[in-house]
C-alpha cells in the first residue's frame, strides 16, 4: 500500500491487499457505517460484514 506523502510502499501492503481482494471476490458485504463515515485523509469507516456473517476488520485481525 502507498499513501501520498510516502515515498515507498509499505512492507507487506501488497500481499494485504492481494488477501483480502481473495477473501472478498465474488461476495457480497455488509458495510456498518459509524457516526464518521470518512477519516481526514478521505477514506471510507466502516466495519465489514461477509455473508456468513464473519467480521472481517476481526478476522483481519487473527490472520498470521
Amino acid at each position: 500500500m502507498k499513501w501520498e506523502g510516502l515515498t515507498e510502499e509499505q512492507p507487506g501492503g501488497k500481499e494485504a491487499s492481494e488477501y483480502v481482494k481473495n477473501l472478498l471476490k465474488g461476495k457480497k458485504v455488509l458495510l456498518e457505517y459509524d457516526v464518521q463515515k470518512y477519516d481526514r485523509y478521505g477514506r471510507t469507516l466502516a466495519y465489514v460484514y461477509l455473508e456468513d456473517s464473519t467480521f472481517l476488520n476481526a478476522h483481519l485481525l487473527d490472520y498470521p
